[in-house]
């Protein structure tokens, strides 16, 4: 042979995810033997693996190597004209049918040894040529050739021995799909052939044309169009095979780079189903210019930066539009779909995101049609943050400009004041699920109990905390009273001395604009005790009333520490406001009555305020709380059109 062999395979460049192009170089060889002749094409590829009695429907099984692999075609064979050009590396005689004249060179990189066995006719005579083709500097070992008596021409390529970590699929069915999408203009284009495997373990046996036209639905569409010149050729297809939509680029009637077409059309991840087949798309790309950039290995194209060159990616941003085109009422039902999922979600789950869609629908184009409900939110989250940053950069412009634009500053206010309302949606949905959770904290649990204290007073705020420890949004004392939630300094389950004394369930300080409106809106403090529901062991001794009470003679009586050491300041005449959150059960009912408290109009809680302790007291049940800020939270959605 006419080069070194053996470096011309270590150089051979081949992904072992493509180990079956090895396969297929055989087969183009085959169909090659036919373009000089008129003879109806007849090749058949021959499976033999080392395994026997295993499942080998699983393509992923690595171990099942195939012994060997027989392809055998009635084609002209290898005259000595075919033989030359067998043994001469980048040869002219391939270049005229667009190939590379380096197949073969891929039978080595994949399999261990192939032996070729050709009859070809020469002035009337027929000859049989055998040799070995090995990974040796000179290549081909053992020729022989001889003359026989007249038969058929063709050639059988025997590869033998699957080297380790090449993938080649194990099931024939998925092998027949890979050379139908590798060769799939000639499947569409014509007839006048018979491709059949056999897997000798199975005995199955599939005819590659019979198996297209069964999962062949047609062409959608065609489109030619020029980039710099040079013409392409651009036809879309629908297919029962493959496991996903493809954008497949042909160089000399071979598929040599297949690209994931969901990645470039979001809604194609969606399932594409027709009469309940679920179905996919193949758009193939032809012409000259990828007939003569492809690689050597025919697997890729070599694309360089030259303004003159067409680039990969002018060729996906020239091709995309084009498949849309073709494939727009396919898309269209699918965008609806996945508009009326989206905005589903909106409406019964992110109705602060409405603004959005309302503002800007063009945001569903970039959303997966297969988007779980997580990631639509995560989406229309990003989003969301985009445009309020996009809007803090206008404000700021404007506020740096030394001109001020009337209309300018109306378009900004109204994102302000949308993405402001979006905020206020999410903090009110938040309110109506913490309801949701103390609502059914108030009932039997599933082991027929109560939730204990503890378990009440954490869903109100977290135990054993300040509020330097947690933040804002984490506060729902907002479940008594709105103005709960403004405070200079929180205590929850802490000790009143900031040591070891008495542990009140919640005291604030300073609770901001709280008493006389706002006039005074320092230097007061609240007391909040949780009880667990339905408990009813009360005495006139041990009961909620006068444990708050004697909390507040030790806070008045300067006992208060924060948790840092730092006296509050507390004198016997600042407003104290108390809370005792229970539910309203015989025993608690009757403590008050007996202490002069003031029965609530909805027979749910009960008030008084203590001169002697200058405090409002308000002993409250559960259901009230619930319903109270049921109704407060219901006011804000229905603004919002919340349902």
């Amino acid at each position: 042979m006419k080069l070194n062999v053996a470096k011309k395979i270590k150089n051979y460049r081949l992904a072992k995810a493509n180990g079956y192009f090895s396969i297929f170089e055989a087969i183009s060889n085959s169909l090659d033997s036919y373009k000089t002749i008129k003879k109806s094409i007849k090749i058949s590829i021959e499976f033999y693996r080392d395994n026997h009695g295993l499942d080998f429907g699983d393509d992923n099984l690595k171990v099942n190597n195939y012994q060997k692999v027989v392809i055998t075609d009635n084609g002209v064979g290898l005259n000595d004209e075919n033989y030359e050009s067998f043994n001469t590396s980048d040869s002219d005689y391939k270049e005229i049918y667009g190939g590379k004249g380096l197949g073969r060179f891929s039978w080595l990189k994949v399999f261990e040894d192939v032996k070729v066995e050709s009859i070809y006719s020469e002035n009337n005579k027929y000859y049989l040529r055998k040799f070995d083709f090995r990974r040796t500097e000179d290549g081909i070992t053992n020729h022989k050739k001889t003359e026989i008596s007249k038969t058929e021409t063709g050639t059988i390529i025997s590869l033998l021995q699957q080297k380790n970590g090449w993938e080649i699929p194990k099931k024939i069915s998925t092998f027949c799909e890979k050379i139908i999408e590798s060769f799939l203009p000639l499947f569409i284009n014509n007839n006048s052939f018979k491709i059949t495997l056999i897997d000798k373990d199975t005995n199955e046996i599939i005819d590659a044309y019979s198996y297209f036209k069964a999962h062949y639905k047609g062409e959608m569409g065609s489109a030619l169009f020029e980039i710099k010149g040079r013409a392409f050729s651009l036809s879309v297809h629908k297919t029962l095979f493959g496991n996903n939509n493809q954008f497949i680029l042909y160089a000399q009637e071979r598929a040599s780079k297949t690209i994931d077409l969901s990645k470039h059309i979001i809604d194609l991840n969606a399932k594409l189903e027709d009469n309940l087949e679920e179905f996919h798309i193949i758009a193939f790309l032809t012409g000259q210019y990828l007939d003569r950039i492809v690689s050597p290995e025919r697997d890729d194209f070599d694309f360089d930066d030259d303004e003159a060159n067409i680039s990969l990616f002018e060729l996906i941003e020239k091709s995309i539009p084009e498949i849309k085109m073709i494939i727009k009422d396919l898309l269209n039902v699918i965008h609806e779909n996945k508009k009326q999922t989206i905005n589903q979600f909106v409406a019964n789950e992110g109705p602060e995101y409405r603004y959005l869609l309302e503002k800007d629908p063009e945001i569903i184009k970039a959303i997966n049609p297969n988007a779980s409900k997580r990631e639509i939110e995560n989406h229309l989250h990003t989003v969301e943050l985009r445009k309020r940053e996009q809007t803090k950069q206008e404000i700021t412009k404007i506020l740096q400009s030394d001109k001020i634009d009337g209309s300018e500053i109306e378009q900004v206010y109204l994102k302000v004041s949308e993405e402001a309302k979006a905020e206020l949606t999410k903090y009110i949905l938040w309110r109506n699920h913490v309801l949701e959770l103390l609502d059914k904290r108030n009932s039997l649990n599933d082991e027929k109990k109560y939730d204990n204290e503890n378990e009440m007073h954490k869903l109100f705020y977290q135990m054993k905390v300040t509020s330097s420890d947690v933040p804002y949004e984490c506060n729902n004392l907002w479940l008594i009273d709105e103005r709960l939630n403004f405070h200079d300094y929180l205590a929850s389950d802490l000790p009143i001395d900031g040591k070891q004394g008495d542990r009140p369930d919640i005291i604030t300080y300073n609770v901001v604009h709280y008493f006389n409106n706002g006039d005074n809106p320092n230097n007061t403090f609240s007391v909040i005790e949780f009880k667990k529901p339905m408990r009813n062991d009360y005495t006139d001794d041990e009961n909620p009333i006068d444990q708050v009470s004697n909390y507040i003679v030790e806070i008045r009586n300067g006992k208060a520490k924060k948790q840092n050491g730092q006296l509050i300041q507390v004198s016997q005449t600042t407003p104290c406001f108390a809370y005792v959150i229970c539910t309203l059960t015989s025993k608690i009912r009757s403590l008050c009555e007996k202490r002069d408290f003031i029965r609530t109009y909805d027979n749910l809680g009960y008030f008084r305020f203590n001169v002697n302790l200058n405090t409002y007291f308000e002993v409250i049940d559960f259901e009230k709380i619930v319903i109270d800020a049921k109704n407060r939270n219901r006011i804000f959605m229905k603004k919002l059109g919340i349902k």
